[in-house]
């Protein structure tokens, strides 16, 4: 067994489905080219349950070697 980390997860606070999002504005980056996160806001929809959320987080194990 795995032990914990302070690696996380997000869990729908419903039905604990991890398939979640979070409402966010990406800006683009001239330099990189490429999208960067530069916003994240409090919305959360889950898509296991199909329906607005709270978010709750747990420890995720540390992936084995």
């Amino acid at each position: 067994m795995g032990e914990a980390t302070d690696r996380i997860e997000y869990l729908c606070a419903r039905c604990g489905g991890n398939a979640v999002t979070r409402e966010a504005w990406a800006e683009w980056d001239i330099a990189d080219q490429q999208w960067a996160l530069c916003q994240t806001f409090d919305f959360a929809f889950c898509h296991h349950c199909h329906r607005e959320t709270r978010l709750d987080t747990r420890p995720v194990a540390k992936p084995a070697n």
